[in-house]
């Protein structure tokens, strides 16, 4: 209903500029007219209110150091980002990996994603054999059955990375 009360005012206040100015053979100038001045009031009187709040958003962010930048967006997830800073330096960069994480509580599925967002360049697989590598995330490590890890390395109970055999 709203707007066509504001599509009628609209209308009305072309009319009224096409009558101030009667030699306008169309009212398709005065509509544009009402358009730009009303979008050009709509546009600034959000803009310093949009524009102030990016700056204000901008200030408290530069104030954080890279560890707590990377931190920060995980902690929705429930990630842990201890686990994965120490991944991150143990993992080789350019490594297939695979990653061990229960599903569904432990591991939902946006805790998965932002792990292999926080971990590249590495490339996570979907099952054991396409990777080189596995990442434990908050499961036993005889989790994966089946399959030879070498080289165990453990951070805390439930997190591990260990290298794929074959």
């Amino acid at each position: 209903m709203s707007v066509l009360v504001e599509l009628g005012g609209v209308l009305c206040v072309a009319a009224t500029v096409r009558y101030v100015h009667p030699g306008a053979r169309s009212l398709l100038p005065a509509l544009a007219i009402v358009a730009l001045v009303l979008g050009g009031f709509a546009f600034w009187r959000s803009a310093w209110t949009e524009g102030r709040g990016l700056i204000d958003q901008h200030s408290r962010d530069a104030r954080l150091t890279r560890e707590q930048a990377l931190a920060l967006p995980g902690t929705a997830y429930g990630a842990r980002e201890d686990v994965l800073a120490w991944a991150d330096v143990h993992l080789p960069r350019r490594a297939r990996v695979f990653l061990e994480c229960p599903q569904p509580t432990p591991c939902p599925n946006a805790l998965a994603n932002w792990i292999t967002y926080r971990l590249q360049p590495r490339v996570f697989t979907d099952r054991p054999g396409q990777a080189r590598w596995v990442l434990f995330y908050g499961t036993s490590t005889s989790a994966l059955s089946g399959t030879r890890v070498m080289g165990l390395i453990e951070y805390a109970s439930g997190f591990a990375i260990g290298r794929l055999a074959g």
